[in-house]
């Protein structure tokens, strides 16, 4: 069916394109009929109404904004009957007939032209559609691996939690709140990221000793790390720390190629010196009472 709506906008539309065009090859001509017909200025209005039946013609073909050239062929056609087509007029049979028909004529590519203006658009088979499915074809645009800021959730007295939101590349982040340190747990894509942390953690800990723990050797778990204030300190497992020293950078060089975004998120990224096992007195700290 799309080659049929097709094949009958190249037939109706090239009718308007082809009599538009002879709008100006016979231009003297058809000057002469106008004006006879008490058309004022015959010349510029033969002009002009080329014009519009070409634009017509060729939107209905192409498809290209259909609405406005359908429009034209309406504007086109209506004072163009009235005018050239007035058979109630005509004393002479012949000429009577002929204006009739053509009159008609007229009303029915009129009523044709209000039809199709109500065929939803994009059209099938038109340089429009071709856009938009070359459009819906490309891929979308990930959303930008930040972790958010402002979206902290307090999910008990002492454990806070900003959400990942599904993104790729964010992790869901920890904050753990003791009565004289703090705990946050993954950093983030670099630096960038545990800089974003840093200020959620400010606005629910004000205790001066801060540590940092990751779930993994990956760069959007631990490339953030030399972002941490001078005085805090990153705890790793010796399993954890081998993986980082063997795999850490890498590791964030593949996932700097992904995109340009993490690239740039990940650009010299180093990782802090870390303490190599847990203690007691940190976990301690970091509990709840």
């Amino acid at each position: 069916m799309e080659y049929l709506f097709l094949l009958g906008r190249i037939l109706y539309g090239g009718y308007f394109l082809k009599a538009g065009i002879n709008h100006f090859r016979s231009l003297a001509m058809l000057s002469g009929f106008a004006g006879m017909k008490g058309v004022p200025a015959p010349r510029i209005a033969v002009m002009a109404s080329g014009m519009l039946i070409i634009v017509g013609g060729l939107s209905v073909i192409l498809g290209e904004y259909p609405t406005v050239g359908l429009g034209c062929i309406v504007l086109f056609l209506v004072p163009v009957s009235v005018m050239m087509h007035a058979f109630w007029s005509d004393t002479d049979p012949m000429m009577k007939l002929n204006n009739h028909i053509n009159f008609e004529k007229n009303l029915a590519l009129a009523a044709a032209a209000l039809m199709l203006m109500s065929v939803p658009q994009p059209w099938p088979l038109s340089l429009k559609e071709g856009r938009v499915s070359a459009a819906a074809q490309q891929p979308a645009r990930a959303p930008s691996p930040m972790v958010k800021e402002n979206a902290t959730i307090k999910i008990s007295d002492h454990v806070y939690v900003i959400l990942d939101d599904s993104v790729p590349l964010v992790p869901n982040v920890g904050i753990i709140v003791g009565s004289t340190a703090t705990m946050v747990i993954d950093t983030g894509l670099g630096p960038r990221n545990m800089q974003a942390i840093l200020r959620q953690v400010a606005k629910v800990s004000r205790n001066a000793d801060l540590y940092l723990v990751t779930t993994h050797f990956h760069p959007e778990h631990a490339a953030g790390s030399s972002a941490l204030p001078a005085g805090a300190k990153f705890v790793v497992s010796r399993t954890q720390q081998k993986d980082l020293d063997e795999l850490g950078l890498s590791t964030n060089a593949a996932f700097a190629s992904r995109s340009p975004v993490s690239a740039e998120l990940l650009k010299d990224v180093q990782f802090r010196t870390a303490l190599q096992r847990v203690q007691h007195s940190v976990a301690q700290k970091t509990s709840a009472h």
